[in-house]
């Protein structure tokens, strides 16, 4: 547990030491995943995802779908640095807000299934995480942090000082954490759901549903890396730069989260302006140490970066720091900041 109220903020970055893609990676996928053809009689997929296609084949009533699919598909990979950065300049294309997000749900759902947080729990005689695949990784570090000083009696009171807000629609930080502490604390894994889904956890945009057991509503829950959606009412979950933040509960507990912490932590976050103006506060509590990744950045964006969010988030305060490292090695390296 930590002593003093820190706040992560999370980015996809982060994730891809779980196996999943980065932007960049995300983009390349996506375009993929639209490029969808036929055979000369329609009957046969040669390209494309076959789900996305039969999702808006039995719900369209033209191929004004397809249509929307391939502009994606022509104008993301080459013209666009991100897919959500790319569906908010086409804001007024309703046709390709619809694919697109179906298309974003699809690829981030393969992704946790072929991520090393799957658990086949039907399959496997010893179903669980495999600690050796993500000792390196940041939320490994992080797991051990908020081990310490937390025994099994108070195993409820794991996340003390540990808020985190997330940007990204998978829920790695989730199926980890409650499979994490079911297996260290050897508690029923039903009980350790309970804990994380308790947890000062928020995503920004939404995710692609809860893990079962962590909503009331049974109808909300995919299991981590099912495809057995139905696409579309699953991609109503999500929201892009597109969206207002309509939520009320989400946009309170970001400005709580963001007024109350004393430590900042930014991982595999990439500081776009939206992005950004969400965790804007009008007021705060204190000036917090603010630290972060900016991996493969240059000096001067990283410097420019740093400035910007001394100036939103800590004027007066100690100058944020960002660290060109990787998350896992971020958190081993700088663990001083908030591992006290």
């Amino acid at each position: 547990m930590f002593s003093k109220p820190t706040t992560f903020v999370i980015g996809a970055g982060a994730s891809c030491e779980f196996g999943l893609p980065d932007g960049p990676a995300l983009v390349t996928k996506i375009a993929a995943a639209l490029d969808l053809r036929y055979d000369i009689g329609e009957r046969r997929y040669i390209l494309g995802d076959p789900q996305i296609a039969e999702t808006f084949r039995n719900n369209s009533d033209d191929n004004a779908w397809q249509q929307a699919g391939w502009r994606i598909r022509d104008g993301l990979p080459d013209f666009g640095d991100s897919i959500d950065s790319y569906l908010d300049n086409h804001r007024d294309d309703a046709e390709m807000q619809r694919v697109g997000r179906v298309a974003i749900v699809k690829r981030i759902l393969d992704a946790e299934k072929a991520s090393k947080l799957a658990i086949d729990r039907q399959r496997s005689p010893n179903p669980g995480l495999k600690g050796a695949e993500l000792a390196d990784t940041w939320i490994s570090a992080l797991f051990r942090s908020l081990q310490r000083n937390c025994d099994k009696k108070s195993v409820g009171n794991f996340f003390n000082n540990c808020n985190m807000i997330v940007f990204n629609y998978d829920r790695c930080i989730e199926q980890y954490f409650e499979n994490a502490i079911h297996q260290s604390y050897h508690i029923p894994l039903d009980d350790a759901g309970r804990i994380v889904a308790a947890a000062p956890i928020i995503h920004a945009y939404g995710t692609v549903g809860a893990l079962p057991g962590h909503s009331n509503n049974r109808h909300e829950s995919v299991s981590f890396g099912n495809t057995r959606v139905d696409l579309l009412e699953v991609s109503n979950r999500i929201r892009t730069f597109t969206d207002q933040m309509s939520d009320k509960a989400t946009a309170n507990a970001i400005e709580k989260y963001m007024h109350d912490c004393e430590v900042l932590v930014f991982l595999g976050f990439a500081f776009h302006p939206q992005n950004l103006d969400l965790l804007q506060v009008h007021t705060r509590r204190h000036n917090p140490l603010v630290v972060g990744t900016a991996y493969g950045v240059s000096q001067y964006n990283r410097l420019r970066y740093a400035k910007d969010l001394a100036t939103r988030y800590s004027p007066g305060g100690d100058e944020p720091i960002l660290a060109d490292l990787k998350c896992g090695q971020f958190m081993r390296e700088y663990s001083g900041a908030f591992d006290r």
